[in-house]
């Protein structure tokens, strides 16, 4: 009893409870700043930031009409970026009473009974040949080991 307490103490003593802080660098962390949400105004083709005034942007990228949270503007050395999440109310959709069946297959991905077909990318050329690389490198690989 006493040799198990005197283990447990000394695991106890040895571990460590804490690791040293691991600080952000200001060297490597990216230039960025947050703008509150009431401040933000939007026009077509210029936005209204707090801290530089209104600066232009490319037509149409930021949608209008709509309630704009957690903008976010980043500058990566050379150009500046805004992000901006939206809320925007999803269109009901109605619902029609036709149905189809769906047949997945091989040569095509999915043929539908309505006479849609959908191609199977695996098939083409393009995915054959990097698949054909990525073969010849393992082989070469596994032959080299």
């Amino acid at each position: 009893m006493v040799l198990q307490d005197l283990f447990i103490i000394g695991h106890l003593q040895g571990k460590k409870l804490a690791e040293r802080p691991r600080f952000k660098s200001r060297k490597k962390s990216k230039p960025s700043f947050y703008n509150d949400t009431s401040k933000l105004k939007v026009k077509e083709n210029s936005v209204l930031i707090e801290k530089a005034g209104w600066i232009t942007i490319k037509k149409n990228t930021i949608p209008m009409n709509c309630k704009y949270t957690n903008p976010r503007i980043s500058f990566d050395g050379k150009y500046w970026f805004i992000s901006v999440c939206i809320e925007k109310e999803n269109p009901i959709v109605e619902l029609t009473s036709e149905s189809i069946g769906i047949d997945v297959g091989i040569k095509d991905l999915a043929v539908c009974s309505n006479g849609m077909t959908f191609k199977n990318i695996n098939k083409t050329r393009v995915v054959k040949q990097l698949e054909k690389g990525y073969v010849d490198y393992n082989v070469g690989y596994l032959a080299n080991t």
